[in-house]
């Protein structure tokens, strides 16, 4: 799993950015769609409602009191494919719009329920409300109204081969042995 700081580097190498406000919208639709295509989230950090919407505090802090050094090679092939995903479909939309499309789901409203639309909150966006939110638009939206997930390849080691095996030979090993004995 990717760090959200290798993902922002990944998209500031990639991408001319209109801002960070994009650059945090943007980490948050990647995080919210991976959630929903592979039901898997592409970093570990928690994502914040803060009122102009969606933050990763860590990158938001490396952004206001440093610079983050791009790198195109930050992620893996498959996180890079669904970035690439998240930028096709938002990349032509500047932070204030996409900011604007935040509040109007259900994922960022749930996070700062009771609060005014302005009033300061470090309220985490659960994963299983983007799961839930993101899932559902998928299966709902007209073609061009989502983004279009991409085609994952997800490289598979030679020890995660063994071990599925081995445990299925585990698993069967009694009735195998019966049918042998027939």
């Amino acid at each position: 799993m990717a760090t959200a700081m290798e993902v922002a580097r990944y998209l500031i190498a990639k991408r001319d950015l209109t801002g960070d406000m994009q650059l945090e919208k943007l980490l948050y639709y990647a995080q919210a769609w991976s959630l929903a295509w592979t039901g898997n989230a592409l970093f570990g950090e928690e994502i914040e409602a803060w009122s102009n919407g969606p933050v990763v505090r860590s990158v938001w802090a490396a952004k206001k009191y440093g610079d983050i050094e791009p790198d195109a090679e930050a992620i893996r092939p498959d996180e890079r494919a669904i970035v690439d995903a998240i930028w096709a479909y938002y990349g032509d939309k500047g932070g204030r719009r996409l900011s604007r499309l935040t509040h109007q789901e259900d994922p960022w409203k749930e996070a700062r329920r009771g609060l005014a639309e302005d009033a300061r909150s470090t309220s985490p966006i659960s994963r299983a409300s983007m799961l839930r939110y993101y899932t559902a638009q998928a299966a709902r939206a007209a073609a061009g109204a989502v983004p279009v997930a991409p085609v994952l390849s997800e490289a598979v080691s030679d020890a995660d081969v063994l071990a599925v095996g081995n445990r299925q030979r585990t698993r069967w090993r009694k009735a195998l042995d019966a049918l042998a004995q027939r």
